[in-house]
Order: C-alpha cells, then structure tokens, then sequence
C-alpha cells in the first residue's frame, strides 16, 4: 500500500500547489517557481493530474458528484474521455459498494482521510479488485474530496495465493503429525504379531500348530505389506505433479480385477464390468488406477456372504468431459454414525477390519488432487455405492 499512499501525497501536493498558485500571485510565482508563471504552473500539475496512472478524482462531498477527472478513470469506467465523467454521481458508478463508499467518504469529512477495498465490474477487464483512498482539501473556501483508485488485482492474487499455501502448509503439518504418530502403530501391529508367533513356534513341538502359525505370520506381513504399498500411494499424491496422459479403462480395469485375485472371497462374487466410452479420456493413469484398486477391494472386502447373489458392480461412463465412475455393491454396508468419517486417515468402520486404515483417505486426495468430485450412499445391511466424477483433459488428446 505505500505506493498508493506515495501516489496520494504527491497528487494532494500538486493540488495544494496550484491553490496557493491561484491565491499568492506573483510573489509565490517568484518563491517557488522561478521565471514560470502561475499559468504555466497550473497547467504543468494538471497535466500530472491527467497522466497520472491511478484512478484521480475531485469530488464535491455535497452530492458525490465527480468534478474532475483523469484519463485512468476514464479507462476504469469505460469512457472515451474523463470529461464524460465530469458531474456523475460517484456512488453511482459503483451501486454494489455505494452504502461503503458513502460511508467511507463521510469519514474522509471527518477525520481528513479514509480507504477501503472492494471488487469492481470494469468494463475493459471484468472483475478487479480495487483501494479506494478519500482525502479532505481546501480549494479556496471550499472543502473538497480528492479520490485516488488503485487496482490491486495482482497484490489481492498473491495474497490469496500466499494464504491457500499457508492453509495447504498447515494441512501437510498436521497430516504429517497423525501420519506420524498412526502410522508407527499400523506398522508395529503386524510386526508385534509375527516375532509373538516366531515365539511360539521357537517352542511349539505340534507340526500342525506350525502351520497355523505360519498362516497368521503369512497374513501379519500381507497386512504389513498393504500399509507400506498405501503410503506409497499417499506419498506419490502428495508429492508429484498430476501426470496426463489418455487411459483404457477396460484394460484399467481388467489390471485391478487380476491384482486382487488373491482375495479369497472374491471366488463367492459376481463382479459386473460395463465401459461407455464416447471419447478418449485423459487424465493421471496412476491415480486413476488407485481409485479404482481401493474402491473395488474395499466393496469385495466388505462382502455379505448372507446375501443371495454378493455382487460388485462398476460402471464406468466416459463423456467428452468427465469420466463418472460408479462402485455399486449388495454388501455390509456403512452405519450411519460412520460415514461423515469414513475418509478421515486410519479410520476403521468395523473391528474386524483387514484394511491400512487409509484407502479411502488417498482416494479422497486423489480425486481432490484431480480436481474431481466423490460421493457415497451406504445403508448398514443392504450395500455401498461410491460415485466418482473425474475432468477429462481433451487438449492432452
């Protein structure tokens, strides 16, 4: 701001020079300006008046009414000449802020200055943000308003691009903490469980409590493995750019199908398949793949086994636009009190959960990260349907 504040002290000096110019005649003439007459003078600010880049205005405070005005005003409110602008009301021109103009004008009566911030609708520009400075000054026996507009568009653009990467710095501080602290006891779970085990069998004679053992370890480092490869999922996210490139997603799909076979539920459900393409669609392979491998393992996982047919259905339908994703499954289903915390890192709806805690958190921040949308219906008993919107990105076409 001190250069709006520079900008409004040099053009008050200027004014305040060519009022004693008008009152102190040829003595001032001789004191201040050399050989220059007080003509000369006068049309030497008046052309710094004109030129001037910020917005310059003499307000009467009776009625607002504009009663000079510089070429920057004339651009800022679309005029061909800022003498068009000589005798319209100044609340006029901004009907949206004229309750604060006013209000801010009255305060430059009272106290000598005053300023404020707002958006304007510019003609030549759209919308831009604007600081309107009002200050009080004695023209002869009359008070006037000098007005000085500045545009701050690009100052308000990197305040608020400085402020999302401080709320985003203190997001990744606090993530990191709980990251931190949960996942020191993800990790440590499994490997208390397998040395308990190595125990047992160190002192086990039974060679068919060894192969119990030996199955409860086989699942203690799968559960071991699965957290390391979802924090490489979380870290990849976080750290590197989105990546574009165009995306089969019945070969996607056929992938992540193949990947979870070692499931051994899946065996027991029907899992229906149906692609709609009427484009190519583009967008992160990687984290589309994610989305895809945590959604549907999440549904096979969470099967009912006392439903008639346990099905999983996805549905992917790809548009010029967007690619919706559908997993839709007959399953356990989501109490209620559970799912405004569903996507929240390590949390666990059931008990008995065999999950990292994380999958649906990374698929939230992928689908953020891709600029998408999700939404999820669940009723406990009758079955989950997760819905995914994911931007295309036909200029990588």
């Amino acid at each position: 701001m001190s250069g709006v504040v520079f900008a409004i002290t040099f053009a008050f000096s200027n004014l305040i020079k060519i009022v004693k110019l008008g009152h102190s005649g040829k003595k001032e003439l001789n004191q201040n300006s050399g050989d220059k007459s007080p003509a000369e003078e006068t049309e030497r600010y008046k052309i710094l008046f004109q030129k001037a880049p910020l917005v310059q205005l003499l307000v009467n405070p009776c009625n607002n009414t504009i009663l000079d005005a510089n070429r920057a005003a004339a651009n800022l409110y679309g005029r061909e000449d800022a003498a068009l602008l000589i005798g319209q009301d100044l609340l006029g021109l901004h009907p949206a802020q004229a309750g604060l103009m006013k209000e801010s004008l009255k305060e430059a009566l009272r106290q000598g200055e005053s300023h404020f911030s707002f958006t304007f609708q510019s003609t030549a520009n759209g919308p831009v943000d604007l600081a309107l400075f009002a200050g009080k000054i004695a023209l002869g026996k009359n008070e006037l308003l000098f007005v000085n507009i500045q545009d701050i568009s690009e100052t308000k653009k990197a305040e608020r691009i400085l402020t999302q990467k401080n709320n985003e710095l203190q997001k990744t501080k606090a993530e990191l903490d709980h990251f931190v602290y949960s996942t020191s006891h993800e990790l440590r779970a499994p490997l208390v469980s397998v040395l308990g085990l190595i125990n047992l069998l160190e002192t086990e004679t039974n060679e068919n409590e060894h192969v119990t053992y030996v199955r409860l370890m086989k699942e203690s480092i799968s559960k071991l493995d699965l957290i390391i490869h979802d924090i490489i999922d979380y870290s990849r996210n976080a750290r590197f750019e989105v990546n574009v490139s165009p995306i089969d997603f019945d070969f996607l799909l056929e992938k992540t199908i193949n990947n979870l076979q070692y499931l051994p539920q899946i065996q027991k459900i029907d899992l229906r398949l149906k692609v709609s393409n009427t484009g190519i669609f583009c967008s992160d392979k990687r984290r589309v793949e994610v989305i895809l491998s945590n959604l549907i393992s999440n549904s096979l996982k969470f099967f009912n086994p006392e439903a008639d047919q346990p099905y999983v259905e996805i549905l992917v339908q790809v548009s010029p636009h967007q690619a919706i994703i559908r997993v839709a499954d007959n399953g356990r289903g989501i109490p209620e009190a559970h799912l405004p915390r569903i996507f929240e890192m390590f949390f666990r709806g059931y008990e008995q959960s065999t999950g990292s805690g994380i999958g649906l958190y990374i698929v939230k921040e992928i689908v953020e990260k891709l600029n998408g949308h999700m939404q999820v219906e669940s009723t406990e008993g009758q079955g989950s349907v997760f819905t995914v919107n994911i931007p295309n990105h036909p200029q990588s076409n």
